[in-house]
């Protein structure tokens, strides 16, 4: 199995020759907007580097709601490499599955088990991909996940896990869904 840090999108030799200069492990310790400036900080030093054009990519971190039940056996969640393959052993198996989240890693993982034939319901508070696509772009994948066979419901919160100590329910706002598996 490969680890998450050895996945790597391009080699470094990518970024050398598209005049991309990648600094890895750095922090940046501000911004002069003014001067077109980035400060970065290390231990021993504070160098800069200028830019005509800056992009800022963070990454995603990692957001657990903490929902009444969530420690029951059940619930497997998807942030890693190893909880991704988490889930591959546990779907084979599974006849449904209920995914919680509204971004795009809930989004593929809902695709792909539903392509499995897995009966597949998407459940998200916001709708599809907010505050990262508009709300026509947003309605385009709903609708494309629905007929790709997913039971997509947005606006509705998980309230609860319910079970003596493996999920048998998922509630939301009274109603409650009986598939198990959700990320």
């Amino acid at each position: 199995m490969r680890l998450t840090q050895d996945l790597k999108l391009k080699e470094r030799s990518f970024f050398a020759s598209s005049s991309i200069r990648l600094l890895l492990g750095r922090t940046v310790a501000s911004i002069d907007r003014q001067k077109k400036r980035v400060i970065l900080d290390r231990p021993d030093s504070t160098e800069g580097e200028d830019y005509d054009r800056l992009v800022i990519a963070t990454g995603s971190s990692r957001q657990v709601p903490n929902i009444p039940g969530s420690n029951k056996k059940g619930l497997l969640k998807l942030f890693s490499l190893e909880e991704a393959e988490e889930v591959k052993k546990n779907v084979r198996n599974s006849n449904s599955a209920i995914v919680i989240g509204s971004g795009p890693v809930a989004a593929v993982v809902s695709e792909q088990l539903s392509g499995m034939k897995i009966k597949t319901t998407l459940v998200s508070e916001a709708r599809l991909l907010q505050g990262m696509l508009d709300r026509n772009v947003s309605s385009l994948v709903t609708s494309i996940l629905m007929e790709e066979g997913v039971d997509v419901i947005t606006g509705k919160k998980v309230k609860n896990f319910v079970g003596f100590d493996k999920i048998q329910c998922i509630v939301l706002d009274g109603r409650c869904l009986l598939q198990t598996l959700s990320s």
